[in-house]
């Protein structure tokens, strides 16, 4: 057929076209993998090494077809390796960038599909001998599959594998190499290396891995193509892939090395190897899978019978009637939504255990306010989850049907009270640790010292009582260029008033500190998220909070209320520093008396 050059609107129309068109039967699929779970199984074969090397020839073969729209399809798997890296250095999860990467592997299956549909249609056209066009987009032609339902729940399961392992891999980490944070990453390295906690991690570490390896394999190895290629269901499909696995030891042994060895070798080169190993690895997979099922075939009594069951296919699909496909169509939207609320349900839930980011390590005795948190978290997270998955099982067992009516209650007390009773249950458990925490917050220790925090656009500056233990009262009429934090000239409990300004702050470890906070602006909110505690800053008033730091090291300190146009750099540092070198610091800085001496007139009034 002659090949013309069309109107690029028009192109994109029809591609849009039959895509809406995929996405349709996508979601009938949905509703099929539910109720054909089981097929009849299927027959495997034993195969040799000189079979892998023939699947690994074919491999290539198909990579060199599609080369050119290969490398722009693949590009997404190592560009999201290098994201992995990039984030995992700046999040200091230096210690899961290997698991992050190497892990990877376990969704490769998944990631594959789209090129396991490609050699398919290669393998098929050439049969036909139909010119193939070698384009990309035949990849999107999986959104037609009947078993696409059941590609998205296997894939979802590589998935939650992917994640486990990530959470293990952390646990291990912690286990062998403490709870304490990563210094750098040369410490890191070194204690991976030199220490016998970091060859324990790695001996466990990569047997932990090894067999997550092996699962993935064994699920994913036949169970991807069958799916595509078969009308099978998704437990069939998942066992015949086990029974292959199991019957085949020693090939998908030396296949799951070569995998190993084609991703380490693909790695190398800033992980852009990947671009060719990835694809010629997937093409590979799909030759492999021809290997160890058979094709299917019909005997030779029934192919006349089969020629006249195909024939009469069209006069049987023209008997289907418009409401029953209406139907059908009300049921694929139906299971549409049922499955976008599951995957935000556990997607939800996989976010919070496994998020990287979290609190900062705590310095203080405030851990009570992370406790209350938690505490919030879990119970409000157990009731998001409830009502998504419960809103999702009623769309599922109540979706509309011709032959059943809704059955209507106005009212159900019973339900009502239930309700209400665990309602009032949960606020309670959520108010009761937190008024608990605030009357341990609003109680300061009788031993706790005193320092003040003064904010102004946009700096930090502190006041330390002297010898007396007292600090001197202060006037915001006071405030001068000379006297910035407006304290009583005449005022003997505020002579000896330690001032430390634009510096870093110091305060003693394992020693109660009540902080004394006011403005001479604007609000302002003091915040060192390793203390956990904070407060306003409200001009007019004093408020204040208390703390205890409880290690030591140097912490932000950051104002937590919007306050202008500088807001972003009213930044500082405090050092939780020993009792003893606290004192020397301390006695490094001027008093108030040393810093501001009233004049002969000012002393008069």
């Amino acid at each position: 057929m002659p090949q013309t050059i069309r109107n690029p609107l028009e192109w994109l129309g029809d591609e849009l076209q039959d895509l809406a068109h995929g996405l349709g039967l996508a979601g009938r699929s949905v509703r099929r993998t539910s109720t054909h779970l089981f097929t009849p199984p299927m027959a495997i074969h034993r195969i040799g090494v000189h079979d892998i090397k023939e699947a690994l020839s074919k491999g290539f073969d198909d990579f060199g077809a599609y080369r050119t729209d290969l490398l722009f399809l693949i590009l997404v798997y190592p560009i999201a390796c290098i994201v992995i890296a990039t984030v995992a250095f700046q999040q200091e999860l230096v210690p899961l960038l290997f698991p992050l990467v190497s892990g990877s592997a376990i969704l490769g299956p998944f990631v594959g599909v789209f090129l396991y549909e490609l050699s398919r249609r290669r393998e098929l056209n050439f049969q036909r001998h139909h010119e193939d066009n070698h384009s990309w987009s035949n990849a999107l032609s999986i959104l037609r599959s009947r078993n696409f339902g059941a590609i998205i729940a296997l894939g979802v399961v590589l998935v939650v594998l992917y994640l486990a392992w990530l959470a293990i891999a952390w646990i291990i980490y912690k286990a062998t190499q403490g709870p304490q944070p990563m210094q750098s990453i040369g410490a890191f390295i070194q204690d991976l290396f030199l220490t016998e906690a970091g060859w324990w991690m790695i001996a466990i570490g990569c047997g932990v891995g090894f067999l997550f390896a092996v699962l993935a394999l064994m699920i994913g190895v036949v169970s991807f193509p069958l799916l595509l290629d078969r009308e099978v269901g998704l437990g069939t499909a998942v066992a015949t892939s086990i029974r292959a696995a199991l019957a085949n030891p020693v090939p998908l042994g030396i296949w799951g090395l070569i995998v190993v060895a084609g991703l380490v070798l693909g790695s190398i080169p800033v992980l852009l190897g990947l671009v060719v190993v990835m694809p010629v690895l997937c093409h590979a997979t799909w030759h492999l899978y021809r290997k160890l099922v058979p094709r299917q075939y019909v005997p030779h009594g029934h192919k006349a019978q089969a020629h006249h069951a195909h024939a009469a296919a069209p006069q049987m699909a023209a008997r289907v009637s418009d409401s029953a496909e209406d139907e059908e169509d009300h049921e694929a939207q139906g299971m549409n939504v049922v499955l976008l609320l599951v995957v935000i349900a556990v997607g939800s839930v996989l976010f919070h255990l496994l998020s990287p980011w979290w609190w900062t390590p705590i310095a203080s005795n405030w851990e009570y306010i992370d406790h209350t948190i938690t505490i919030t978290f879990w119970i409000t997270g157990v009731v998001f989850t409830a009502v998504v998955l419960f809103v999702a099982y009623c769309v599922y067992r109540f979706h509309h049907r011709p032959d059943r009516r809704a059955h209507y209650e106005p009212e159900n007390k019973k339900l009502e009270t239930w309700l209400t009773v665990i309602t009032g249950l949960g606020v309670a458990a959520m108010l009761a640790p937190g008024l608990v925490v605030w009357h341990q917050f609003i109680t300061v220790p009788a031993e706790a010292a005193e320092m003040e925090v003064v904010g102004q656009q946009w700096a930090w500056s502190y006041r330390f009582p002297g010898k007396d233990g007292k600090l001197g009262t202060f006037d915001t009429r006071n405030i001068s260029a000379e006297n910035p934090l407006g304290l009583n000239q005449l005022d003997q409990n505020g002579q000896d008033d330690v001032l430390v300004q634009n510096e870093d702050l110091h305060v003693p470890l394992g020693k109660p500190i009540k902080v004394l906070l006011r403005s001479t602006d604007v609000l302002h909110d003091f915040y060192v998220p390793e203390f956990r505690a904070k407060m306003d800053m409200i001009p007019g008033m004093v408020t204040y909070f208390w703390f205890t730091p409880t290690r030591t090291g140097t912490f932000d300190i950051l104002c937590a209320e919007l306050c202008g146009q500088g807001h972003a750099y009213m930044r500082g540092k405090v050092v939780v520093v020993p009792e003893e070198e606290f004192q020397a610091w301390l006695g490094q800085h001027t008093t108030f008396a040393e810093a501001f001496k009233p004049t002969e007139q000012q002393a008069a009034k």
